[in-house]
């Protein structure tokens, strides 16, 4: 399952560069979509023991129109970080805040924040780089993913015209916007 994962991360990480992902624009519920990305990392939060605190909406509205699987697939490559690099016994929390910025457009803010081991200034500057993880040595699975993540992440919220930020203290944690 690590080596499908990993060729998957490649290809995914070759088609956005390529440009031939297309982003869809299709109708879907924003409550549907994080709901179902965090109901799959249940058996994550458990065997690292960390306690997944909820979402928390502060949204006008629920159906929008974008593409839903590249919503879910940011959602979960940071929801995942921040359980995979989480201190036992740690906690994850997000809200989604929607601001109108106009004539039927919102800006959807989400702040995912993580209680875990953090990162000091050095790897914070370069965790959008592919293949950069943080030492692997760090956290029992930090060595389980591709070390693509984080640059999929961010080439999908380029694409969407977003933008993506990380506050980060060693050792007491992370928050991604």
């Amino acid at each position: 399952s690590h080596l499908l994962a990993l060729v998957n991360d490649v290809l995914d990480m070759s088609r956005l560069e390529s440009g031939k992902t297309e982003l869809t624009k299709e109708v879907f519920n924003i409550k549907e979509i994080v709901d179902n990305a965090t109901g799959s990392i249940d058996v994550m939060t458990k065997k690292h023991n960390v306690n997944n605190k909820g979402i928390h909406y502060d949204i006008i509205h629920e159906n929008l129109i974008g593409s839903p699987l590249h919503v879910q697939r940011v959602i979960l490559n940071v929801i995942s970080n921040g359980i995979k690099y989480n201190k036992e016994n740690g906690s994850l929390e997000t809200w989604i805040t929607e601001k109108p910025i106009g004539d039927n457009r919102s800006l959807f803010i989400f702040k995912i924040k993580d209680t875990g081991i953090g990162m000091s200034r050095e790897y914070l500057d370069r965790i959008f780089e592919h293949t950069y993880q943080v030492s692997k040595a760090r956290t029992p699975d930090a060595d389980s993913g591709s070390g693509l993540g984080l640059a999929i992440v961010k080439t999908i919220i380029t694409q969407h015209k977003g933008n993506i930020h990380c506050e980060s203290r060693l050792l007491e944690g992370s928050v991604f916007y």
